[in-house]
């Protein structure tokens, strides 16, 4: 597929899209995009700071934001791998199908509309319109999330019910897990009474 033909097929054909990128499995394709997506995305969230901050803050997050930009850059590079292997090995686990290639590249094209949120935001915000910017944020966000469903399905061959388990039993065991921490925290450590 070319370069065109992805992100037509992301944006208005995602399943068959999607499929056919887990069988061709552009990997460094995929991970350049999910770079400059979110390399994109930070630019325009350093202009909205200039925007939505009150100027006794801005200094500061000028100063720090673009170290903070930096190091989320390089976790969410990082939680793209950690999701592609977690899913993998639970997809193994429970369904006993794998293909890690494959939902790396697809789960790498699946932020593809992630690049349109910080504009319209930033946009929007210029007008005056920040309740909007943030609606349509939520908008692209909710479409990513369902194009990262999407992936799963497509490249490790589930249906959409397996794959919706897949995406969120990572999401509730460290739920339960910090929620049980937190317990043995208070447990251990008692929070003095008040008089």
């Amino acid at each position: 597929m070319t370069s065109t033909e992805i992100i037509y097929g992301i944006l208005f054909q995602p399943a068959s899209t999607l499929r056919g990128l887990g069988e061709e499995r552009p990997i460094a394709k995929g991970l350049l995009t999910f770079f400059l997506v979110s390399a994109i995305s930070l630019l325009f969230k350093q202009a909205l700071y200039g925007l939505i901050l009150p100027a006794k803050f801005l200094d500061l997050v000028g100063k720090m934001g673009w170290v903070f930009g930096g190091v989320g850059l390089v976790f969410s590079i990082m939680m793209l791998f950690v999701m592609t292997g977690v899913s993998s090995l639970l997809s193994e686990l429970i369904f006993h199908k794998n293909n890690a290639r494959a939902l790396l590249c697809c789960l790498s094209f699946s932020v593809l509309p992630g690049i349109l949120g910080p504009p319209l935001y930033y946009a929007l915000a210029l007008l005056g319109h920040q309740g909007a910017g943030w609606f349509c944020s939520f908008l692209v966000g909710v479409w990513v999330l369902v194009l990262q469903v999407l992936s799963l399905r497509e490249a490790l061959d589930l249906d959409t019910g397996q794959a919706i388990l897949l995406y969120i039993l990572p999401i509730m065991v460290m739920i339960v897990l910090g929620g049980l921490a937190f317990l043995g925290l208070m447990v251990t450590f008692p929070m003095p009474a008040l008089n």
